[in-house]
């Protein structure tokens, strides 16, 4: 047993100095964290705001509401929207206090400007002063549907008209869209534009499903082949459809 005894003493020691040089085990509970606080919590209703497919010229408000689901105090520093066609309806006094339970009322409006391929994208953004919770962000979604103006025909043929007479002929507008259309102007392209008037645009606003009938006039006071157009125009200046023209003056 003796000589057992001995041969472990060299092996343990190295051991018990590695402990004894290592200390105390820190405390874990002791080192500080940075966490974010689940106190304080702000929310939206609805998560975002989308105001479907509008008429050229029409607008709409839509609320959003802010909410304080947290156990503390929150303050909303700023309010702010982005996207073209968005705006704040009214400001609410800031900084704004929600208090647990608390909601803060907004609105947006959404009127577009100009007919777009794409929808109008935005967004409501919520600041508030806890840097661990920058408040939501809401987004906006819109579109405007395009004025649906049908030409027919496509293609208006005088034939042949002799120089110094005239010749009439009628085209329809019929307005196949979802949203009223307004003719606002009609514009002829071409060598020969000069030759060519037309009666009386339609007054009012086509509504959807309204026809309108107009006449083009040739006055030929030279001998010339016709290859021009009528253009029609929407009140900020984009087309509505167009018709060719076509025949001869002898």
């Amino acid at each position: 047993m003796r000589k057992y005894a001995v041969l472990m003493f060299p092996v343990m020691f190295p051991v018990l100095a590695l402990l004894q040089s290592c200390g105390p085990t820190p405390d874990v509970a002791a080192v500080p964290l940075s966490v974010t606080n689940p106190a304080a919590e702000l929310v939206t209703s609805p998560p975002q705001l989308y105001y479907g497919n509008l008429c050229p010229g029409d607008s709409i408000v839509r609320p959003a509401i802010v909410e304080n689901i947290g156990k503390d105090d929150m303050a909303v520093t700023r309010v702010s929207v982005s996207g073209a066609g968005y705006s704040l309806v009214s400001k609410p006094a800031l900084p704004a206090i929600l208090k647990p339970g608390q909601k803060l009322k907004l609105s947006v409006r959404f009127q577009p400007g100009s007919v777009r391929l794409s929808a109008y994208t935005g967004a409501l953004s919520i600041e508030t002063t806890d840097p661990n919770n920058q408040g939501p962000t809401i987004p906006l979604s819109g579109l405007e549907l395009p004025a649906n103006l049908q030409v027919s025909p496509r293609q208006l043929d005088f034939g042949s008209v002799a120089t110094f007479d005239s010749q009439t002929l009628t085209l329809s507008l019929r307005n196949n869209g979802a949203c009223p259309a307004q003719v606002a102007g009609a514009t002829f392209r071409g060598a020969q534009r000069d030759l060519f008037s037309t009666g009386d645009l339609p007054g009012d606003t086509l509504q959807p499903g309204d026809e309108f009938n107009l006449d083009v006039i040739l006055n030929c006071d030279r001998s010339s082949p016709l290859d021009d157009s009528l253009r029609f125009l929407a009140p900020d200046g984009r087309s509505l459809g167009n018709t060719l023209l076509s025949g001869e003056c002898l």
